[in-house]
């Protein structure tokens, strides 16, 4: 197979944190199809200093594994892409394709919910919105910045970002204050349904800050608070 890593990222073990359990893949062909992709325990000796994200390789002799229905999925496949003894990668140097694999979807389909919520989705947005980061638990993992997005419609989402990417934006934000206008691409995104009639998680104690440029009547205020059903949570990439 001729694929190309888009995504690469490792699992700790449960029980030692210094250990790696797995490594996990999204993986690419030249016409866009993605399949996830798993390294087990057993086999990171051999492929943990070979594989790197954004790099194309001729993946030979891996196994195919079923995905479990139902549960939320990173691609459109159904199977993954397994490495065992047998697989060999080799580099490839001239792959066509794309690098980095967006496949954006409109804002519509996600606010009157008919996006299946197992599978992940890709959108751009200005950032119209932005929280302050709830970092209540001790867990860093489990800090969060809440945002609201803009499409070139005018239609809008929440966003939550989690972990080390709550912290990429804020930082970004403190180093740039004249930067009036920002725009951000989240890929692998989950869709979240929203809880309460204002369209935001009953849990959450967030306040916006809201980016002057872009409010423009008490109308465009109104339905910042009551057109949204669905929000957006992110963990996977943001750019």
């Amino acid at each position: 197979m001729k694929l190309r890593i888009i995504r690469l990222w490792t699992l700790e073990d449960y029980y030692n944190k210094d250990e790696i359990f797995s490594i996990q893949l999204i993986l690419m062909d030249e016409q866009g199809n993605k399949i996830q992709g798993h390294v087990p325990n057993t086999y990171i000796y051999k492929f943990r200093n070979v594989l790197k994200e954004g790099e194309a390789y001729f993946i030979k002799n891996p196994n195919l594994a079923k995905m479990d229905e139902g549960k939320f999925q990173l691609t459109d496949q159904m199977q993954r892409l397994t490495f065992n003894r047998e697989t060999t990668v080799t580099p490839c140097l001239h792959f066509f394709g794309s690098v980095v694999g967006f496949a954006f979807i409109d804002y519509h389909p996600i606010i009157v919910s008919i996006v299946p919520q197992n599978i992940s989705l890709d959108v751009i947005g200005l950032v119209v919105a932005i929280g302050k980061i709830d970092a209540r638990n001790e867990d860093r993992k489990r800090h969060k910045m809440r945002l609201q997005i803009q499409d070139v419609k005018g239609s809008q989402l929440d966003v939550n970002l989690w972990g080390d990417y709550c912290y990429t934006l804020s930082d970004y934000i403190q180093k740039n204050p004249n930067i009036l206008q920002i725009v951000i691409i989240l890929q692998f995104a989950k869709i979240n349904v929203c809880l309460n009639q204002d369209g935001l998680n009953e849990n959450s104690s967030s306040t916006f800050s809201y980016m002057k440029f872009n409010r423009s009547s008490e109308k465009d205020d109104f339905v910042l608070k009551m057109s949204r059903k669905q929000s957006l949570i992110f963990s996977n990439r943001l750019r």
